[in-house]
């Protein structure tokens, strides 16, 4: 199946346009993206591990992805949670954090706060191919020997204090 963007300005406003996933955007396009931070009690976050097939593959990183034609940014960060990992908090479990603005995307962080077993995930084979806990300064030495998608690393970085205190 497909997969269909809304095209947005520069200020999150649609401007009637689609576009098919790999098709190249017009300056001043942007689509719209999702990240879900998942983090326990413990402050422990789901790090899932991305197929070897995948731009970047087997780095880590939080789920998340593009965001359907027809859906908001929460819609599609529910979407995107329960595809890749199976997981199905409420609407309401979902903290915005940030909005960041890329050369071609505009990106919507999340936080859900939730205590998950790893061995209850259900992994979405064609874009995962392991899940775990990991603290933050085990999440810190991951990235130092060059194991997490560097952008992925740098939104961690500057939400960290955000993410942790799970706002």
């Amino acid at each position: 199946m497909k997969e269909i963007w809304d095209l947005y300005d520069i200020n999150k406003k649609k401007i009637r346009k689609q576009i098919e996933r790999g098709m190249a955007l017009e300056k001043g396009e942007y689509h719209l993206a999702t990240d879900i931070w998942v983090i326990n009690d413990n402050n422990e976050i789901i790090a899932t591990q991305r197929h070897p097939e995948k731009d970047l593959g087997l780095l880590w990183e939080c789920s998340g992805g593009a965001v359907n034609a027809g859906e908001s940014s929460i819609e599609g960060a529910v979407r995107e949670l329960n595809e890749e990992i199976g997981l199905r908090p409420n609407i309401y479990e979902f903290k915005y954090i940030e909005t960041y603005v890329g050369d071609d995307y505009i990106l919507e962080t999340y936080l859900v706060n939730m205590n998950v077993e790893i061995g209850n995930l259900i992994l979405q084979k064609e874009e995962v191919v392991s899940a775990k806990l990991v603290s933050p300064e085990e999440f810190e030495m991951m990235n130092n020997d060059n194991l997490v998608v560097p952008s992925v690393w740098d939104r961690f970085n500057e939400y960290k204090d955000q993410l942790l205190k799970k706002i």
